[in-house]
């Protein structure tokens, strides 16, 4: 799932040095600057308001107009497409207005979701895109921030009340889920913290294990339904007697993302290739085996990484990159110019050094130009701050 996701992720990434996709012949010389070939940038795309006015307009034509005003990839099925509906839109968050839409329609939701096509003659799935789908169904009404490309929804809150007749433990649970738009897809969640949270009755209902988790984690999909979304869960203190609400709860989470990616290069592979160097790490080539319908990679990673500084590490327990890239920024350059991803990978550690397994399918048999690694250079981070009040607390009812 993860190599489909980085096929697209490339198109993101825009060249500024050099002409990467291209390439030249590899050079074997141990010089890192002749070595590093190109560099891909990514910067966070401005947010696409959208304003609507009319009456009566039937839901396929707000379907299309959102797909306009956003640009984003916008497709429905199963959905009333005449129901008729009025909305008086002005500068919503795409996110926003999507949920506005499913609200008014009362038999409509959305997933954010990697469209995939079969291929026939490579015999897997190809990504085409990440999209909206649109289709028939209840959308549950929950307290929701929007911000940006983001939304902040609280998805589950739970209140138990246990005992082992030892000792009682009664506590609250509060699950977040962060949805964002296709065109930034973040690929970490560096932090997630909350700040404020108390009662109807102004009693403060943060504990020490509110923010003891470290919630920092790669940004993984959801492989059954393909959707795009995360989500968080943190404990708070279980309310007195007599409380009905959480009045007031304030987080903020960070999201990075690679800014400045340097590409290398490994060529030469049926021969005796070179090896790479960046920022203290050298990557070599260990083993090729290209088949008549797949290929055999196996790279090894040494050295410690020279990490660009991070400000938001401000934890003990906050795991560390030990490497610039993961499996997912590895690829074959084809010599028709595709870019080939890895379907299955597997990796050993030991100190300073990490040994990566990768299998590669190629039904075609066609011939491989080189290996390549992105490698991430420097980083850019969203901060995201939102706010929920008046949240009803379960009723035993």
């Amino acid at each position: 799932m993860t190599t489909l996701l980085m096929a697209f992720l490339l198109s993101l990434l825009q060249g500024v040095e050099g002409t990467p996709s291209e390439g030249t012949a590899p050079k074997k010389v141990e010089d890192p600057d002749l070595l590093q070939e190109g560099v891909r940038t990514y910067q966070i795309p401005p947010v696409k308001k959208v304003s609507l006015e009319g009456k009566d307009l039937s839901t396929a034509d707000i379907l299309r107009a959102l797909g306009k005003q956003t640009g984003l990839n916008i497709a429905w099925k199963y959905v009333d497409e005449e129901k008729l509906l009025s909305v008086s839109w002005k500068d919503l968050t795409p996110l926003e207005a999507f949920d506005s839409l499913c609200r008014k329609h009362e038999d409509l939701h959305y997933t954010i979701q990697m469209e995939r096509l079969w291929d026939k003659k490579s015999r897997s799935s190809i990504l085409k895109g990440v999209r909206v789908l649109f289709m028939r169904g209840d959308f549950p009404v929950a307290p929701t921030s929007y911000v940006r490309h983001y939304r902040v929804t609280l998805n589950r809150l739970t209140l138990t009340r246990e005992t082992n007749y030892a000792k009682q433990k009664n506590e609250g649970r509060i699950q977040v889920k962060i949805l964002w738009t296709p065109d930034v897809l973040p690929p970490l969640l560096q932090y997630f913290k909350v700040g404020f949270l108390e009662d109807d009755q102004g009693t403060s209902l943060m504990t020490p294990e509110t923010n003891r988790y470290d919630h920092r984690r790669s940004i993984q999909t959801i492989t059954a339904a393909r959707e795009q979304y995360l989500t968080v869960t943190f404990p708070f203190s279980y309310p007195a007697s007599g409380v009905q609400k959480l009045s007031r709860l304030k987080g903020t989470f960070l999201f990075r993302y690679p800014e400045r990616m340097r590409e290398l290069t490994i060529g030469d592979l049926e021969g005796d290739p070179p090896a790479r160097e960046f920022r203290g790490v050298t990557v070599r080539v260990e083993e090729f085996r290209p088949g008549s319908s797949s290929v055999h990679v196996k790279v090894k990673a040494e050295g410690v990484w020279e990490a660009p500084a991070d400000p938001h590490l401000d934890t003990k327990n906050s795991w560390k990159d030990p490497y610039p890239f993961e499996v997912r920024d590895m690829f074959l350059l084809m010599e028709d110019g595709k870019s080939l991803f890895s379907e299955r990978s597997s990796f050993q550690s030991a100190k300073n050094s990490r040994t990566f397994s990768l299998e590669f399918k190629n039904p075609e048999g066609k011939k491989v130009r080189d290996f390549r690694i992105l490698c991430a250079e420097k980083f850019s981070y969203d901060q995201v701050s939102f706010e929920w009040k008046d949240v009803d607390l379960p009723s035993s009812k």
